[in-house]
């Protein structure tokens, strides 16, 4: 899974990916940069089922669920 983020000024982010049950799978911190950011997230280990991606910064959170699927 790629990511595209558009940053307005250089921050920290972290993103969160979390199952069905609330438990966290993955979780890292980015250093982003003015403008855009690209980030490749490796899901292959991640078993079939659905899950959500968080990414939170300074005072904000941005959700995406996402499905794996049999490859």
């Amino acid at each position: 899974m790629e990511l595209t983020l558009l940053s307005s000024s250089n921050e920290s982010v972290e993103f969160l990916i979390v199952d069905v049950l609330g438990q966290t799978v993955r979780a890292e911190g980015l250093n982003l940069i003015t403008g855009v950011n690209k980030k490749r997230i490796d899901i292959t280990q991640l078993a079939e089922g659905s899950y959500v991606l968080s990414i939170r910064a300074e005072g904000s959170k941005h959700s995406l669920p996402f499905v794996v699927i049999e490859r």
